[in-house]
């Protein structure tokens, strides 16, 4: 549910339709419109934002209602993934089967995912304002939070799987964890932060070429711009750059390890990213490599979370059985 989130908020940012609901509703938002006058409602209320007086006048009401469904998709999959996460949390505490420890661990997960939802519409309202685009930085806050909340989900079913039965410890299960691959872990997740970034900035529509941008390493707005955070083309230089030293040390985990599953993870990564730029941000190769994000994450987790962090290990963290 987590996975399926994050794609379709991947898929409603890459179809410019995050804008298109104006209005957070919480509880009631949950009903769709029904009527021709509910829809004309709604269509009212997009014609007064920025997005639709600067961007969209042209778009009639047929138009508004395939970006108006997907947004809402995207924050009905939010509610239900909630419900996925409180209903069978409320069930376990109320029948004890839970320890004291346990409920102050699992309850990071609705608090993550209610300030999930409480970024996402802070990042709406960014583009309900004046400039019909919301703020890169909320963007890739609301990205992070869900992808804390998916770490967490996998940390737990990896560590689980792998302790002796009784024990939930997780967290002591770091001890084991090698300096390279700690570094691993949080260049990956700069690495996330920077492509939503340039997400938010649409910097995947310059340079598109591969390895040069402008036939040159670094591109010539470095030598002009005033932040590095909010020029597109610098952006996507860190976002260039920071992938050749997490592919490298990706590779060097893999094969110290023996372990082809993060290889395969990161040259997966690296090839849609590759494709990505190349052919302008189809949409796509841009969810491919978003969820190869992911998948490298998991195959991460897996492998720090086995003791003996080898190909055989890491497949049994994550309950995968080879015949002989």
């Amino acid at each position: 549910m987590i996975l399926l989130m994050i794609s379709i908020g991947g898929l409603t940012r890459l179809s410019d339709a995050g804008l298109s609901i104006v209005e957070w509703k919480p509880v009631t938002g949950v009903i769709p419109p029904i009527s021709d006058s509910d829809w004309d409602i709604e269509f009212i209320k997009y014609q007064s934002s920025p997005e639709y007086k600067i961007i969209n006048s042209h778009m009639d009401l047929s138009e508004f209602k395939h970006i108006f469904w997907l947004e809402f998709i995207h924050r009905l999959a939010a509610r239900i993934t909630f419900g996925v996460i409180c209903l069978p949390l409320l069930f376990f505490y109320l029948s004890g089967r839970l320890s004291f420890q346990d409920n102050k661990s699992y309850l990071i997960m609705p608090i993550l995912l209610l300030a999930q939802g409480v970024m996402g519409w802070y990042m709406v309202k960014s583009g309900l304002v004046l400039n019909p685009h919301v703020s890169h930085f909320r963007l890739a806050s609301h990205l992070m939070l869900a992808v804390g909340l998916y770490s967490f989900v996998i940390w737990k079913i990896c560590f689980l799987r792998t302790q002796t039965k009784g024990s939930y410890e997780s967290d002591k299960a770091l001890g084991h964890v090698r300096p390279i691959e700690r570094v691993l872990l949080v260049l990956i997740y700069l690495q996330i932060f920077l492509g939503a970034l340039v997400a938010g900035l649409d910097a995947g529509l310059i340079y598109n070429t591969f390895p040069l941008m402008g036939g040159h390493f670094l591109p010539s707005e470095i030598y002009s711009a005033v932040s590095i955070f909010k020029d597109p083309a610098l952006v996507q230089f860190l976002h260039r750059f920071m992938a050749y030293i997490v592919a490298i040390l990706a590779l060097i985990v893999g094969f110290q390890k023996n372990n082809p599953l993060i290889i395969l993870a990161i040259l997966f990564q690296v090839a849609t990213g590759i494709v990505t730029l190349l052919y302008q941000v189809p949409i796509a190769a841009a969810l491919l490599h978003q969820l190869g994000a992911m998948i490298l994450l998991t195959v991460l987790f897996s492998l720090v979370s086995s003791p003996g962090g080898d190909f055989q290990s890491n497949l049994k963290a994550i309950n995968i059985k080879l015949r002989p």
